[in-house]
């Protein structure tokens, strides 16, 4: 684009003496000097008593802030070299740069000090005289004084003017020499020595003691070639001295023009054309000198003044606007209007000149760089120009201010883009092309609005939204003899299918703007927009694509304002194109709906759909296509638990809810429902039946039947309307994404509490109180129908971890009701039938694979029916695997008998009472066995033992087994948890000689508590369960009951009193009479409370089948010495070993006619004896003898004082055997030894240390 300065070109004259040697070095040093220019980087500051220029300034010193204007520079200013004759001064069409020389330059080409005298000199002087003529005569009226210095000339613009001295022709270097005569004799020599340089002469005579007129230039260029800018430094210096100076004295003088002129705003003679008048000199310099800031500042006063006079009413101005063309202005370009020419002659109406201070300051942007704030600012104007025509629009034509403003955005959008492209050429910035587009996109549907109210005029458009914007009164104001002149508008006007045309092209456009520029709400709009214009054109194609665009849109649900419309058009849409119905038009209308949910959330939005006729429409597809429409996240209805509390009336649970309808007309519902859930995720359902929903407060009781128990949360609701369901769900802590925002949300939302019922369906496993070990593994599931009987229910057991149940096995069923059954189904689950009211069952569930872990988990679902009502009750259970202790059995075979060591360890954490085992034997079998005789049971607290002994033997001797005969062994013991339950709830029915206020299943709930708080009791000394009064507290506030109500303070009373006897250390669960006393037979609580105390009694019992283990050898070895106290070291001793070999342990079978052949050894301890005799030996033994005899003798010698044991002896089968062969020997009297002490009388031995060959020698 170009600059508005760039064409102006300062003048600088330039003149030499009459010499012709002179006139031919002026031809050649002019365009060599012409070659240096444009002058750059020329830096002014001005004046402090200018005013028209920005207040800029600068920190002047270390004081502060000084008022010293800041510099201004000016990048490049062109510069003419005109001769100083041709130069015409006062051509007052010129501005006054162009005609003002910023400086005068006389070249002197002269060596002779006698020429110079004589001629240059009297022509330089007359130079300088002849240059005030070359004065523009503009400022002659003002005075000159404005400055400490005086000008002496008399003038407003003093002249510049350099002298400039050439070297000579001849050598083309300057030179002391070369300004001075050769004189050719002695004396002429010496004049000329005294006579000086022609360069000291013309310093001496026109230099002043301020400024420095007279140059040299050191070297002559020969050509274009060798001009070295170096050479130019010093003239080119002063040349932009001198150049500011002049500048800054013609910016002065126009300064001071406005100020005086502006100085009389309230004088009679003062008008606003006349200040821009005389402004508009200051801004035309300058803009010839590049400082385009400045020329905003100024436009900035003048819209300033403009405001003001408005505002004060002392200067009255035309609206304008009604001359031909005005509708159809081009304010970017060249002007067509003579805005100066009316300025000046004071006939600018108030529409020309805004119109002319936008087009100014356009271009100013326009060339800094600055495209897009032109086009920012365009829309601003444009409201400022209608909104202060639109009060005279009787005066102008119809549809004036829309034809004007359309003129002027398309004006700005093609000028803007031009100057763009001017400006980035190749490249192209990212970040002022998306600020371009949009801006573009702004003004362009501002063009498209224009068209609108334009088409709404000529009856093209219908007066419906969104086209119904423009007020009706407006439509009929206009001057009836006006007419707009821009062409395609007046087609427009004329012609319908023109008019569909251009709007259509100019959305289109500005879409793709929009588009470009990532402006989502727009882009929305103008889709919008143009849908409707498809609409109103009964083009329903076209505009249903354009819909589902829009709805298909994530950015519309944000947009308020389109949100509804578009859904309401859409819907007029599906209607006119024969669509409403089926699966499109539900859901059409399911959208719609939630989007009024959507709109119903933020205030003060539009809601321009009939939500009544939207649900009933709804309905009615749903019947005809029988189907259920389901509508998430409805809002139409707020629900409101009225109490924190529901009420519980034996099964059923009921809820009061308030239900706010926000539906203008009363609605008919076939149903209301609400589900609420606990942390675990318990999901309960409460339902209510027909009623009307009045618009407003609606109060509803709902039901549920359940069982369950706790605190729960509002999860969702949900309205059933025909087959429309309204839901609306509650936002849940797991839809938030911070801890902070989930835990502020647990905190505001409602609960409802349900009390606890003791008197519902219960169930919970545990694992059999009768176990044998040597039976399939079985977990049992204890179920107690509560008040209501289960004729049929439907059992899902599923377990957690490894554990694998038997599906395909029928589970054991224990109940007093013979009519109870239970069978599996083909699902694998279980159907349980007939079990009456208040009575207990209890499954035994077969385990296929049992983990090694404490705990086995199972999940368990019933299903069953009540009064009608499909219910089910959901329950994680535990129930503990380990065994309370551990068994080991350690065996010890003799030769007629066998003793076997029992010894019970109890577990980490475990207290237990054990009984003595006891063991079972068949009647047929050939060994019996001696246990030891019942005792009082034993407390055995965490990892004590406890040892019993038990001996086996044959009923009759000489007999062998060919089996092992049957025999289990059974421990019986309970817990400390199962005595301490069993003495609370022995308390409990102490305490119960008076039954409490209380309600059905109350006391269940009770018995409960106790057992849950006593689980982990122990026998330890100073352990004895305590009262803790929060632990109570949390059970009553989880089972719902008021901590102030009767139920309540009974409740704690009991439990207090409980725990207080449990203090008694005296008092024993050993001491618990059997049979029920005659004290707590007194009422029903009493006798339930005592049988529950029985069961928890109840021993356990776990049986385990034990073997009587085979041995082949039982040898018994005894070792027969003489009766002597001690013998000497050394000193041999003679013994016999006594060896009785028993196979009456062995097991008979078909090889017993083999002898059996054993070899004993006796094992030498050489620490302690040598041994002297049969050390080794072997026995055979024939078949069918079950005992034998042997004996060895051997002698034992010493070698160590002390009491020495005798050797061992080891007897082991011979050679290998079709079986393994086992042996077990043990010692009759295992501490059999011998005292050895010390010689009495020193022995000498004599030992040959000389080599064998030396030896036999």
């Amino acid at each position: 684009m170009t600059d508005p300065g760039s064409d102006v070109r300062v003048p600088i004259t330039y003149a030499t003496h009459s010499a012709s040697q002179a006139t031919a070095q002026l031809a050649h040093i002019v365009p060599l000097l012409a070659e240096q220019f444009p002058l750059r980087n020329l830096h002014w500051r001005p004046p402090v008593t200018m005013q028209t220029l920005r207040p800029l300034k600068r920190s002047s010193g270390s004081s502060g802030m000084d008022s010293v204007p800041a510099l201004r520079t000016i990048q490049n200013l062109n510069v003419e070299l005109i001769p100083l004759a041709t130069h015409l001064p006062n051509q007052h069409n010129v501005q006054i740069l162009e005609r003002a020389p910023c400086v005068h330059i006389f070249f002197v080409t002269c060596d002779d000090i006698d020429v110079y005298r004589a001629q240059v000199r009297n022509e330089i002087r007359h130079w300088l005289a002849t240059l005030r003529k070359h004065i523009p005569n503009d400022f002659d009226h003002l005075s000159t004084i404005r400055s400490d210095e005086q000008d002496k000339a008399g003038t407003a613009l003093p002249p510049e003017h350099l002298i400039v001295l050439l070297p000579p022709p001849s050598s083309g270097v300057f030179t002391a020499s070369s300004a001075t005569s050769s004189g050719k004799s002695a004396m002429g020599r010496f004049y000329t020595m005294n006579k000086g340089t022609v360069l000291e002469k013309l310093r001496a005579d026109f230099n002043s003691s301020a400024k420095e007129h007279v140059l040299a230039l050191s070297k002559l260029p020969t050509s274009s070639k060798d001009n070295d800018p170096a050479l130019w430094i010093d003239i080119i210096a002063h040349i932009k001295t001198c150049t500011l100076a002049s500048v800054g004295r013609v910016l002065d003088m126009q300064d001071r023009v406005v100020s005086m002129y502006d100085e009389s705003t309230k004088g009679v003679n003062w008008t606003l054309s006349g200040s821009i008048t005389r402004k508009e000199f200051v801004i035309q310099t300058l803009e010839g000198l590049g400082l385009l800031h400045d020329v905003l500042h100024i436009y900035d006063t003048v819209e300033t003044h403009l405001e003001r006079c408005i505002a004060d009413g002392r200067t009255p101005f035309v609206p304008g606007g009604n001359e031909p063309g005005d509708d159809s202005l081009m304010l970017l370009g060249p002007l067509r209007k003579p805005y100066l020419s009316l300025m000046a002659s004071n006939r600018l109406s108030l529409f020309d000149i805004q119109c002319y201070l936008y087009a100014r300051r356009s271009t100013v942007h326009a060339a800094l760089g600055e495209v897009v704030q032109v086009m920012q600012m365009t829309p601003a104007f444009i409201a400022s120009v209608t909104r202060m025509l639109r009060p005279h629009r009787h005066l102008l034509a119809q549809a004036f201010l829309e034809a004007w403003s359309f003129s002027v955005a398309l004006d700005a959008v093609e000028q803007c883009q031009a100057w763009l492209v001017e400006a980035q050429g190749e490249t192209d910035d990212v970040k002022t092309t998306h600020a371009f587009h949009a801006a573009k996109a702004e003004l362009l549907e501002l063009a498209v609005r224009q068209l609108i109210s334009i088409g709404l005029q000529s009856g093209h458009l219908p007066r419906v939204e969104p086209f119904q914007f423009v007020a009706s009164d407006s439509l009929s104001m206009f001057a009836p003899d006006a007419r707009i002149t821009r062409k395609e508008l007046v087609e427009a006007m004329a012609h319908r299918h023109v008019f569909e045309s251009q709007l259509c092209n100019v959305i289109h456009r500005t879409l793709l703007a929009a588009v470009l520029c990532q402006q989502t709400p727009r882009t929305l709009r103008l889709k919008y927009l143009l849908a409707c214009f498809h609409m109103s054109r009964s083009s329903f194609h076209h505009a249903h694509a354009l819909w589902d665009e829009l709805l298909a849109h994530p950015a519309l649900p944000y947009s308020a304002v389109l949100y509804g419309p578009t859904h309401s058009q859409y819907l007029a849409c599906l209607q006119a194109e024969h669509l409403a119905h089926g699966d499109v038009w539900i859901q059409a209308l399911v959208a719609a709906i939630q989007a009024i949910s959507t709109l119903r959330a933020q205030p003060l939005s539009p809601q321009p759909m009939d939500e009544m006729s939207l649900l009933t429409w709804l309905a009615d597809e749903s019947d005809n296509q029988h189907t259920y429409a389901t509508l998430v996240g409805y809002n139409g209805c707020r629900v409101h638990v009225r109490s924190i509390r529901a009420d519980r009336d034996g099964a059923h649970t009921f809820l009061d809810i308030d239900l706010f309808s926000y539906l203008p007309k009363p609605l008919s519902v076939d149903a209301v429902h609400i589900w609420v859930a606990n942390y675990r995720q318990v999901q309960l359902q409460f339902s209510a039946s027909a009623h009307t929903l009045e618009p407003g407060l609606n109060r509803l009781r709902l039901v549920c039947m359940t069982s369950a128990v706790g605190y729960f949360h509002l999860q969702a609701t949900q309205i059933q309307f025909r087959r429309v369901l309204l839901e609306s769900i509650v936002q849940s802590a797991a839809s938030l994404s911070t801890l902070a925002d989930a835990q502020q949300l647990e905190y505001r939302r409602h609960r409802i509490c349900i009390p606890a019922d003791g008197a519902a369906l219960q169930m919970h496993v545990s694992m059999p109180r009768v176990m044998s070990l040597q039976d399939a593994r079985s977990v049992e599931l204890h179920l107690d129908s509560g008040r209501d009987p289960l004729e049929e229910a439907t059992i899902s057991v599923s377990a957690h971890g490894d554990v694998r149940l038997k599906l395909d096995e029928d589970p054991c069923l224990a109940c007093d009701n013979g009519e109870t059954s239970v069978s599996r189904t083909e699902s694998g689950s279980l159907l349980l039938q007939h079990l009456p009211a208040r009575t207990s069952c209890t499954m035994a569930l077969p385990v296929s694979y049992m983990p090694r872990t404490p705990y086995i988990e199972l999940s368990i679902v019933v299903y069953f029916q009540r009064n009608g009502y499909d219910c089910s009750v959901h329950r994680t259970l535990r129930a503990p695997l380990h065994l309370p202790f551990s068994i080991n059995i350690q065996d010890f075979f003799r030769l007629h008998h066998l003793l076997s060591k029992l010894s019970l360890e109890t577990t980490a954490g475990t207290h237990v009472r054990v009984c003595t085992p006891q063991v079972t034997a068949s009647e047929e079998g050939p060994v019996s066995i001696q246990v030891p005789v019942q005792s009082v049971p034993l407390r055995m607290r965490p990892r004590e033992a406890s040892t019993f002994l038990l001996q086996f033997q044959y009923k009759y001797l000489g007999t062998r087994r060919a089996a092992n005969p049957p025999f289990a062994l059974s421990i019986v013991y309970r817990t400390a948890a199962d005595e301490a339950q069993g003495l609370a709830l022995y308390y409990l029915s102490l305490l119960l000689a008076q039954t409490p206020s209380w309600m059905d299943g109350d006391q269940q709930l009770l018995q409960r508590a106790l057992c849950e708080c006593l689980e982990h009791a122990t026998f330890d000394v100073g352990s004895t369960p305590m009262y803790e009064a929060k632990y109570w507290r949390d059970t009553l506030f989880r089972w719902g009951w008021p901590q102030e109500s009767q139920r309540s303070i009974q409740v704690l009373e009991l439990v207090r009193g409980v725990f207080a006897r449990l203090e008694d250390p005296s008092m024993d669960a050993m001491l618990i009479p059997t049979t029920a006393p005659s004290h707590v037979q007194q009422n029903a609580a009493q006798q339930h409370a005592w049988e529950a105390s029985q069961k928890c009694l109840q021993w356990r019992t776990l049986t385990l089948p034990l073997d009587v283990p085979f041995v082949d050898a039982v040898n018994s070895v005894s070792i027969l010495a003489p009766e002597r106290s001690h013998i000497s070291l050394g000193e041999p001793i003679d013994i016999t070993i006594d060896v009785t070999i028993s196979l009456v342990w062995s097991q008979a079978s078909d090889d017993d006619d083999v002898s059996t052949v054993l070899q004993y050894n006796i094992l030498t301890d050489f620490d302690n004896w040598l041994v002297w005799g049969n050390k080794k030996g072997m026995w055979e033994i024939p078949a069918q003898q079950l005992e034998s005899h042997h004996t060895i003798h051997a002698t034992l010698l010493p070698v160590r004082t002390g009491w020495l044991l005798y050797p061992r002896i080891r007897i082991a089968p011979i050679g290998p055997a079709a079986r393994p062969f086992r042996c077990e020997t043990y010692m009759r009297q295992a501490d059999q030894g011998i005292y050895v002490v010390s010689s009495s009388h020193p022995d000498t031995y004599w030992v040959d240390l000389r080599p064998v060959e030396i030896a036999t020698h």
